[in-house]
């Protein structure tokens, strides 16, 4: 590793110390980091060729083969021979795996990626380092949005704004109450409110490395496809406490993330949209608040282009027509994990809806000590989208319950990693349609089985599973996979009268 670059080095360590959750902690100081070539992969371990990698240029190896085990985090599949990864790894365990290419350099320089802790704070990148000319017009495609200057009642272009009790109304349709733009764009809001009014409207916006904090802050929207939040790019933030946000109309969720959103005691509620949009590359922390979905799910994650499908054009950002008119437009270069991180929070679905909806792309959910309901009974729902894209759900939990079916598609895969005490109450793809499917438990979990279910793969902490409490059902589980080698093929009785068969 003698020609690592710093900032190749630092932007993975922040990354992976983030994916370091199936330690239910950050990377440890006995923790390393190794750079190789994926030479193979199966769902115990990853072999790679290590080497010398200089970030954002090549992979010199040193002919050297090593395996680690792989940890609950990822998808072992999510690696190809000839990958260039970095791995986090205690000895012969890793504790986190990513492929280089996903690594963002900005993390590096300070533009919080969603790394680290729940909160979403950090400086910007240098003005026009990622396309942009300096006013706000993105050129570049890698964005989740594009924004251009002079949409927006109040803009933060590239300085700092205070608006202290303050009331704004965003009465025009196509427009953004208050926009922080460009490196060093930031807007500290207190005891103040935003009522958007308008057609595909937004009440805060924060794109190309600018920020928005904000304590006592009441976002509402009444206007017919207008979103109440929106962190535009990987690079932008909102931070939000003690505040409220609520929309009453169809196709507008309370936020839409493609950069970092951290919500801390924020009262959330839609009444016909989904609540929180997670896209590509964008990350949603909440900390002691809740979200009320009376519309849509609770949390959808997906990719720009399905949003607006499921909800016209307020999932769009505005920019300036020919005719000089605001409209709306979108970019969908930006890639990366949707995540959603939960903590001692709220989650309700109250319509007939999935608490969580993921279409298209591949999503990370981690809750911790956090209250769920689904008036249809339905966690998650993982399907491919209209480009036949399929979804990925690796579903975290940290001390956490989880009730509710579990459903997944012929094209999409799903993983439910349960930890520290963590529970499942439900019925785990009883179609046994999904592409792949992984139940961890660990030795203190739980599972409560509410119906016939399938896994491609189980791993167990209790190698008697007596934490599977049956109800009578049947798990059908694939005997020729590798990762159950060890219930040998055979039928294993559990607790509550039912099965763990092979099929």
């Amino acid at each position: 590793m003698k020609r690592v670059l710093l900032a190749g080095c630092l932007s993975c360590l922040l990354l992976l110390t983030f994916s370091a959750c199936g330690r239910g902690s950050a990377a440890s100081a006995d923790d390393n980091i190794v750079y190789g070539q994926v030479v193979k992969t199966d769902e115990n371990q990853i072999t790679i060729e290590s080497g010398d990698y200089t970030y954002g240029g090549s992979f010199e190896s040193d002919g050297c083969e090593k395996s680690y085990n792989l940890p609950e985090n990822v998808f072992y599949d999510d690696f190809k021979a000839g990958d260039i990864v970095s791995i986090l790894c205690d000895g012969r365990d890793a504790t986190a795996v990513s492929n280089v290419e996903d690594v963002d350099y900005k993390a590096a320089s300070g533009v919080n990626t969603g790394a680290g802790s729940g909160s979403a704070s950090g400086n910007g990148s240098d003005s026009g380092s990622d396309g942009s000319n300096g006013s706000g017009n993105t050129a570049t495609s890698g964005q989740a949005v594009q924004v251009s200057g002079g949409t927006a009642q109040l803009n933060a272009d590239g300085e700092s704004v205070a608006v202290n009790d303050e009331s704004y109304e965003v009465k025009d349709d196509a427009r953004i109450g208050l926009l922080a733009m460009n490196s060093g764009g930031r807007i500290s809001m207190s005891r103040s409110s935003v009522a958007i009014l308008g057609k595909n409207a937004c009440g805060i916006a924060a794109e190309n490395g600018a920020a928005i904090n904000g304590e006592q802050v009441n976002l509402t929207s009444s206007g017919e496809k207008s979103i109440a939040a929106a962190a535009l790019d990987r690079g932008s933030v909102i931070d939000l406490s003690d505040s409220t946000m609520e929309t009453t109309t169809e196709g507008s969720p309370c936020v839409v993330s493609a950069g970092n959103v951290s919500l801390t005691s924020v009262s959330l509620a839609v009444q016909k949209s989904a609540g929180i949009a997670v896209l590509p590359g964008g990350v949603v922390n909440l900390k002691s608040s809740s979200m009320v979905s009376r519309g849509e799910a609770a949390v959808e994650l997906c990719d720009q282009t399905t949003l607006q499908e499921n909800n016209g054009s307020s999932a769009k950002t505005a920019r300036r027509t020919s005719s000089g008119e605001t409209g709306f437009a979108a970019s969908s270069g930006q890639t990366g994990k949707a995540k959603l991180m939960a903590d001692s929070s709220s989650l309700e679905a109250v319509s007939n809806k999935t608490l969580l909806q993921v279409t298209g792309i591949e999503g990370f959910v981690k809750m911790m000590n956090t209250d769920l309901t689904s008036a249809a009974s339905v966690l998650a729902d993982v399907k491919t989208d209209k480009n036949k894209n399929g979804g990925k759900l690796l579903l975290y939990g940290v001390n956490q319950d989880y009730s509710g079916d579990i459903t997944c598609d012929e094209s999409s895969k799903v993983k439910l990693v349960l930890t520290e005490g963590s529970s499942y109450s439900g019925t785990f793809d009883a179609k046994g349609t999904a592409a792949y499917s992984k139940v961890y438990l660990s030795k203190s979990s739980k599972w409560n089985v509410t119906g016939d279910s399938h896994v491609s793969s189980l791993r167990n902490g209790d190698k008697k599973c007596r934490n599977i409490q049956s109800g009578g059902h049947t798990i059908y589980y694939d005997k020729n996979r590798e990762a159950n080698n060890w219930l040998g093929g055979k039928t294993v009785s559990l607790p509550g009268g039912g099965r763990l068969q092979p099929e």
